[in-house]
């Protein structure tokens, strides 16, 4: 009996060790439950040769802990990353979340890493502080924002943590969202051609997420549809460039922070010269003379020049009009070949060939013609107003000595021309011999005209003389502006439109160059005046006082001072809020007015 009382109280203190050890594997926590310890004391010598054969239980975290009736308790599992984070790009000052979800048992406890380190916490700012939410995630609520110089950007890690052990997730970065001002590459005018490659560059400013870069044409979006558009690395490529394309261009780029646009650019896309009229073969007989006809289009406009194959153009005896075409006159068989119109600008060159026939003149007659008018030989000496103010010139020559007296000289053509402020077409004056000088006009006032002279005879035309320059003198204005309107915007502060239209032509007297405007007061008869350009047939007005009566005139002026002086026009201007004081609107004696306007 003894012996059988000391083995049960060795036994039950075994056991008793037994079930302490496997509560220290359960958190200190023990969860043996009642059915277990009396099962433990059951066959208490069945238990105890067991263990005395070196079968002692083990306890073990992933051993599974069987309860009566076969069910399983709880397996310990190391933690699980089943949702890494993402990089996420933040404007200063918005909410931001970095997301980790994780699985594990039990479950695991979730702490950040910020650039490796541990993630601090700062009690004196809360809106500086990211919290970590119950799933795990952790959340910023003022991104960049607290302690003077603080950021938030940095490359973060969830760590999942419990029992079972350690995992960490993948790394994510948190950007602050920035967008610069200064573009690196800003647009530059271009030009090109209509049908070649244009290329205008952008470099967009720095900026995180790097911005997207679109165009806009006039202000409005570049339709990502036309083929004729394309958009590479910042630079916008058109072709071929079409008449369509010119416009104004700007480069814009975009990100979460906003937009900048870049200075405008210029677009110019110019045509190439293009001959709308071709010269075409001529065939003369010698003594005639031969035209070739050649127009030309293009942007910028084209210059025409002709050239000949064989030589120069025939001294003295060619002439090119303003519209481009050739004359040549008293044709010589010498003359005869091929005849180039080239038209040239910037962008572009084009050229057409015409070829001239000369034939012989069938009769000895027409042959001397021909010899007499090609010996002649014109001076122009003078060209000069015939009065003083007058606008009709003298024009003289002389013919130089011949040993023989022509006997096929019928006369000769006095040609002259306006060269400016315009330029236009030949005209032609025949004086026949004996006359050796022709009065020329009326020629237009201001205007600048040259001449020359060339002998005739039959329908034959002999060698242009040298050429000679005259200015017209002007007079002022002969007439008033016309349609003189007057307007009160009492609304605007009292502001005064005026306008008008230019004084008839024929009293123009040369070239308008402005309008001078007066205006007065009637009470103080103090004026103001201004003067604008030609082109310019309107004013505003708004530096007049409230509640007065003025009169307004006004003169065109050219080169020789201001001319005829409008009709007076009378108006009142509104008076000021609280102004007790009504101006009379009556019509007012306006003779002292009229007065010192004769002679403003």
């Amino acid at each position: 009996m003894l012996v059988r009382g000391w083995l049960l109280c060795v036994f039950c203190f075994h056991t008793c060790a037994g079930i302490s050890q496997q509560c220290k594997f359960h958190h200190s926590v023990c969860l043996m439950e009642p059915e277990l310890l009396d099962r433990s004391f059951k066959n208490p010598l069945k238990e105890h040769i067991r263990h005395g054969m070196g079968q002692q239980d083990t306890p073990h975290r992933n051993r599974p802990h069987r309860r009566k009736g076969g069910r399983v308790r709880t397996e310990e599992t190391e933690p699980r990353i089943v949702h890494h984070p993402s990089d996420v790009v933040v404007k200063p000052g918005s909410p931001a979340t970095l997301s980790c979800r994780v699985d594990g048992s039990p479950k695991p406890t979730i702490e950040w890493l910020r650039n490796g380190q541990p993630l601090g916490t700062d009690k004196g700012d809360g809106r500086a502080v990211p919290m970590v939410l119950s799933e795990g995630s952790l959340f910023f609520l003022n991104v960049g924002g607290g302690r003077r110089g603080q950021t938030h950007e940095g490359v973060y890690a969830c760590v999942a943590t419990n029992s079972a052990g350690k995992a960490t997730s993948r790394n994510a970065s948190l950007y602050i969202a920035v967008l610069k001002e200064e573009f690196s590459v800003q647009p530059g005018d271009a030009e090109v051609a209509e049908g070649e490659v244009a290329v205008l560059y952008c470099g967009p400013p720095m900026g995180h997420p790097e911005p997207n870069v679109i165009w806009k044409k006039d202000g409005v979006p570049i339709s990502n549809t036309d083929h004729h558009y394309t958009k590479l690395s910042g630079k916008l490529i058109i072709a071929p460039a079409e008449k369509s394309h010119s416009g104004s261009y700007v480069c814009v780029a975009r990100n979460i922070m906003g937009e900048r646009q870049s200075r405008a650019a210029r677009l110019s896309v110019l045509g190439k010269p293009v001959l709308v009229l071709k010269p075409e073969n001529v065939s003369v007989r010698t003594g005639e003379s031969a035209h070739f006809y050649c127009q030309a289009r293009g942007d910028p406009p084209p210059t025409v020049a002709w050239s000949r194959e064989q030589g120069p153009l025939p001294n003295g005896r060619y002439l090119i009009n303003p519209d481009q075409t050739l004359q040549l006159h008293y044709v010589t068989v010498q003359d005869a070949g091929s005849y180039t119109c080239t038209a040239a600008n910037h962008v572009g060159v084009v050229a057409a060939v015409a070829q001239l026939q000369v034939e012989e003149a069938p009769s000895t007659e027409q042959k001397d013609f021909h010899r007499e008018l090609s010996a002649l030989r014109v001076t122009l000496e003078n060209v000069t107003i015939i009065a003083s103010e007058s606008n009709v010139s003298l024009v003289q020559w002389k013919l130089q000595s011949l040993p023989v007296q022509p006997h096929y000289l019928d006369g000769f053509e006095v040609l002259y021309r306006p060269l400016l402020p315009v330029s236009s077409d030949w005209a032609a004056l025949r004086v026949s011999l004996p006359g050796f000088q022709a009065q020329v006009g009326p020629l237009k006032r201001g205007y600048k005209y040259e001449f020359k002279v060339r002998p005739y005879g039959s329908s034959l035309y002999g060698r242009e003389s040298n050429t000679r320059h005259l200015r017209v003198p002007e007079r002022a204005p002969s007439a008033p502006p016309l349609a003189v309107s007057i307007t009160v915007d009492h609304e605007q502060n009292n502001t005064v439109h005026l306008s008008w239209e230019p004084p008839p032509p024929d009293s123009h007297n040369g070239v308008i160059q402005g309008y001078q405007v007066w205006c007065m007061e009637s009470d103080e008869q103090q004026y103001q005046n201004w003067t604008v350009d030609s082109g310019q047939h309107s004013l505003d007005v708004s530096t007049l006082e409230p509640g007065k009566q003025y009169w307004v005139t006004m003169a065109a002026v050219n080169g020789a001072g201001v001319g005829t002086l409008s009709d007076p026009h009378g108006f009142v201007t509104k008076p000021q809020l609280g102004d007790a004081t009504e101006p009379d609107t009556h019509k007012q004696d306006a003779s002292p007015v009229l007065a010192l306007l004769q002679d403003p």
